[in-house]
């Protein structure tokens, strides 16, 4: 499984692309990024996930790109390709991973559920 750091997430971001994006580009234009969380965060541009490391709002940049993650393939995107902050599994692993690495080991085994409450999403302990 991809490791990540700790990744921020925001539901339901979402832009589009302004240009194109070759499979080698670490950075790309798009519509909007004010619906994105801080980086560190990942997004998808069809079946490509990439990890994003800063954002110039200014100028509505994605920089710092690091392409093909999740055993997905760096590909060239075009014009108006969906832009999509989404959980992914490395998403799903890096929250888990946080805690699990806690320092209170009365969690160390726990079971955890994945709860969103007022738009916010976190785990919360089933059973320890």
């Amino acid at each position: 499984m991809q490791v990540y750091p700790r990744l921020e997430y925001e539901n339901n971001a979402a832009t589009t692309l302004v240009e194109g994006l070759g499979s080698t580009d670490t950075s790309c234009v798009v519509d909007d990024v004010s619906e994105f969380p801080e980086p560190p965060f990942t997004i998808s541009i069809n079946a490509e996930i990439i990890l994003v490391t800063e954002i110039d709002e200014t100028n509505n940049i994605l920089n710092g790109m690091e392409r093909g993650q999740e055993d997905t393939t760096p590909a060239s995107h075009d014009t108006d390709d969906v832009v999509e902050h989404r959980p992914t599994a490395g998403w799903f692993y890096s929250v888990t991973r946080f805690v699990d690495e806690g320092e209170d080991e009365e969690f160390e085994d726990a079971i955890y559920k994945l709860v969103v409450e007022d738009g916010e999403l976190y785990l919360e302990v089933v059973e320890s």
